[in-house]
């Protein structure tokens, strides 16, 4: 008799004991799930909604609380939502608005969730989430293909959209951005997982050339001063459809660190450009703000450099030997310093040189037509008879 009341113990107790497992093993997967969709909920209905609960909030979550988290869930962060990684859906938000035909959605900053990368990243490599490779999951490339490449996080981390690019104040809500992402990436460089070739390797500048609503100047100088030789070897890095002062933030870049002849060439180097052709910055600049404004923006950066003062002779060999470099490039250097012809070459009052200074000197309209001839013939001489392809901006 006892001995079947103990079995029948034993078998209530090994019940509920299990019916205790599978309410802990619920629970356990339920709060999994739930801090997964924390991690990954990053898009909002409307404007209206941009400060609601919508994911990770640096102003309610602290980095404790994230990493807490993750430690004991660590699997949360391989798993995907559609094609993206909770790593990537920290970058971006997708805002959704309303027309009267359609739906449509925008990638815009996460400034609310962008912060916890660091943490995100870290952890990765520490638990081994990753392949050593894919550096914490930064360097992991989604499916989409939104430049006609695969893009990662560190790719991410150069948006600059805001959800409302027509309302008051988005000049400060970009800076702040700006800020923001500035910040994850000093971050990420301190615990070693953004290294100075990603700059180059995957073109991270670049993607500040497409931006419309505001260069991210703060990011841009910050990953130029780490590796300055990303403005001579690596494409037009002028934003070709930005305002006035991205072009004088690009070109202030390239005196700076290029004073001698490089950084003036970088204005006139030949591109082909979506929605522009063909041409260079400076034709595109001259195109959208006038030539006149271009070049004050232009003289106003080399006088603030002046202490390290451009080498004209240098400059104007460079830019007649490099079919790359348009013959606008020799025609400024000309007309900055008229006498550079006669001071080094050879000349006769017969010379084009010699016309050129006589002209100008006899207050001659005809000036510029011969300064032009005079440019040509030095080109033929030192570039195998380069021709001249491309329209003078004016």
């Amino acid at each position: 008799m006892d001995a079947n009341i103990e079995d029948e113990e034993d078998q209530q107790h090994y019940a509920e004991a299990e019916k205790v497992d599978r309410l802990i093993k619920r629970f356990l997967e339920d709060l999994e799930n739930d801090i997964h969709k924390l991690l990954c909920s990053n898009e909002t209905l409307d404007s209206s909604e941009y400060h609601n609960n919508r994911g990770l909030d640096s102003d309610r979550e602290t980095e404790e609380e994230v990493e807490t988290a993750i430690r004991f869930f660590p699997d949360v962060l391989s798993r995907k939502i559609g094609v993206f990684y909770p790593i990537q859906l920290l970058a971006f938000t997708r805002y959704s608005y309303h027309t009267l035909h359609s739906n449509t959605s925008n990638w815009c900053c996460n400034v609310k969730a962008v912060s916890f990368i660091p943490i995100l990243a870290r952890l990765a490599r520490e638990l081994g989430v990753f392949e050593e490779e894919e550096r914490g999951g930064l360097l992991i490339k989604d499916d989409l293909y939104r430049y006609n490449g695969d893009e990662n996080a560190l790719h991410l981390l150069m948006l600059n959209v805001i959800e409302n690019p027509q309302n008051q104040g988005h000049q400060e809500q970009c800076e702040h951005n700006d800020d923001v992402y500035l910040q994850v990436l000093i971050q990420l460089r301190k615990i070693g997982l953004l290294q100075k070739e990603d700059i180059q390797k995957y073109d991270l500048l670049i993607r500040f050339c497409t931006e419309y609503n505001y260069f991210p100047e703060k990011r841009f100088r910050f990953l130029v001063e780490w590796d300055p030789n990303v403005l001579i070897t690596h494409g037009n890095l002028f934003p070709v459809h930005g305002s006035i002062r991205s072009f004088q933030v690009v070109f202030e870049n390239g005196i700076r660190y290029f004073p001698k002849k490089k950084g003036l060439s970088l204005l006139f180097k030949k591109y082909v450009s979506d929605g522009m052709g063909y041409g260079t910055p400076f034709q595109w600049a001259c195109a959208l703000h006038g030539y006149k404004k271009v070049l004050e923006v232009v003289e106003d950066t080399l006088s603030r450099y002046s202490d390290t003062p451009i080498n004209i002779v240098e400059a104007l060999v460079m830019a007649a030997i490099d079919e790359n470099i348009h013959l606008d490039c020799v025609y400024f250097l000309i007309r900055r310093e008229p006498d550079v012809l006669r001071n080094s070459l050879p000349s006769t009052p017969t010379t084009p040189s010699a016309m050129v200074m006589k002209d100008d000197e006899n207050g001659d309209d005809n000036g510029d037509r011969i300064r032009n001839a005079s440019i040509t013939s030095a080109m033929d001489s030192s570039s195998n008879k380069r021709k001249r392809e491309d329209k003078t901006c004016n």
